[in-house]
């Protein structure tokens, strides 16, 4: 069952996609579905992320350009200047609040102001955590001051792995303790990436929360190189995995704001995604040769080309997310695209809304198996068509318009549980509020993990799963 097929003239930016999906995701082709990977249960993605490690040390770091007492971190008084090269297992470093990234390097080469690439040794952790008033460690030299704004560290690069990078504080667009980003006067036409998984990285166990991981304001120059906020190196033997993503900001960067190449057991969770660029490759989040991925509870806000891009993926559960676009031309040619194999694909209770373009639906042209679509809610789209694809039902739309005809594209679904709304569902979409005025017809219970809206509502809790990414709260 699918949405009736609407013929569209191919735009540009149609045109441009189609070199999006070839050269943002890459790969092989697309022939036949991949050898199967085993699934890790959904609520163990991301569970080794649970807050409980433990340091035997805490040193105390300040921003470089003077000496602090006798340098050795053991406390404000004698602070390290800068983050030190050489990192310690075991140990958490606090950051001060300030300007870390001092270098301006000369060309148009790629930098990075730290890479981690200390030696693991077993289990052990390092934490680079940025100081807040309630925990700042020693006292010793400590002042308020040294914990208001946050620690501005240049571009990173992860190449070992058991590491926890936490500005402890933010939430949506702004208030985050840490922020990377790579600086304007640098950016030129290199392939810069803000937060950087080395293509030697052997990267296992990386929690990344609270960042305010940016770009270089080249997000509307759609010429030069590719240059991404979040990028990993895809390998065949997945040595990035095990990484957590929570309440992050990461907008503006010329290409992609978070890449996956070759990733296993990442949970991308309560962030906030915005603005993608202008490059002929671009999109919010894209995947390739992933696996055991869950994307719950995010915005994700202006993009072009597409949101999600999934190019031969297994195990991936998107769920309890808006997909919005505020931006005049920012079309889409799909919201989420796959022209490569996958398998067991989840797509549960998300909102679309404001979307615009050729299509604000599913295309999934490469063999798919066990792919779901339900609960899901498209709102005040601006389109030629809304396709669906794989198992899908319990959907709701309303309001989706063909702009060139004025048709309501709601009126064209054809699923057994479909529910076109008649009236705005949201309480203020306008102010970017999509919470429920009232319930939706009850979609499909979908049990745990999925039961959780992202205020942590219980979903179904008063007889009606309803549909979207929040529950409708009485």
């Amino acid at each position: 069952m699918s949405v009736r097929a609407v013929a569209c003239p191919v735009q540009s930016w149609a045109l441009a996609l189609l070199v999006v999906v070839l050269s943002c995701s890459r790969g092989s082709g697309g022939h036949g579905l991949p050898a199967a990977v085993p699934a890790t249960p959904v609520d163990q993605i991301g569970a080794w992320d649970d807050g409980g490690t433990a340091f035997a040390k805490t040193y105390h770091v300040r921003p470089p350009g003077r000496t602090y007492g006798t340098g050795d971190g053991s406390s404000w008084t004698n602070a390290y200047a800068d983050l030190p090269a050489q990192l310690e297992r075991g140990a958490r470093y606090l950051l001060a609040a300030g300007d870390y990234d001092e270098t301006i390097p000369q060309g148009d080469e790629p930098y990075t102001d730290h890479s981690f690439a200390d030696p693991e040794n077993g289990e052990q952790f390092i934490a680079v955590v940025k100081a807040t008033a309630t925990d700042h460690g020693s006292e010793d030299g400590w002042d308020a001051a040294l914990a208001q704004g946050p620690a501005n560290l240049g571009p990173v690069a992860m190449v070992t792995g058991h590491y926890l990078l936490d500005g402890v504080e933010g939430q949506g667009t702004s208030g985050h303790g840490i922020r990377i980003a790579v600086k304007p006067e640098i950016c030129g036409n290199s392939h810069a990436n803000a937060f950087y998984f080395d293509w030697n990285a052997r990267a296992h166990f990386v929690g990344l929360h609270h960042l305010d991981i940016g770009f270089c304001g080249k997000v509307g120059d759609p010429s030069g190189p590719a240059q991404d906020a979040i990028y990993g190196y895809m390998t065949d033997s997945y040595d990035v995995g095990h990484v957590t993503i929570r309440d992050c900001y990461v907008h503006d960067s010329k290409r992609v704001l978070a890449f996956f190449l070759g990733w296993n057991e990442v949970v991308l969770e309560r962030s906030f995604f915005e603005r993608s660029g202008q490059h002929h490759e671009s999109c919010s989040l894209a995947m390739r040769n992933a696996n055991n991925i869950v994307v719950r509870n995010n915005v994700f806000k202006d993009a072009i080309n597409v949101y999600v891009s999934l190019q031969t993926v297994q195990h991936v559960h998107i769920y309890g997310n808006v997909f919005v676009t505020t931006l005049s031309g920012w079309d889409d040619w799909n919201s989420i695209h796959s022209s490569e194999p996958m398998q067991n694909v989840l797509i549960y209770n998300n909102t679309f809304y404001g979307l615009t373009g050729l299509s604000t639906g599913f295309r999934f042209t490469g063999p798919t198996a066990d792919v779901a679509v339900k609960n899901n809610l498209w709102a005040h789209n601006r389109t030629n068509q809304i396709p669906m694809a794989g198992e899908h039902d319990y959907n709701a739309f309303f309001d989706n318009i063909r702009p060139d005809s004025n048709q309501d594209l709601s009126l064209g679904v054809s699923e057994e549980n479909v529910q076109v709304l008649t009236a705005d569902p949201f309480l203020d979409a306008s102010g970017l509020d999509f919470h429920l005025q009232q319930a939706t017809a009850p979609g499909a219970a979908l049990g745990a993990p999925y039961d959780q809206d992202p205020d942590g509502k219980a979903r179904g809790a008063d007889g009606t799963w309803d549909r979207g990414a929040f529950e409708y709260a009485r």
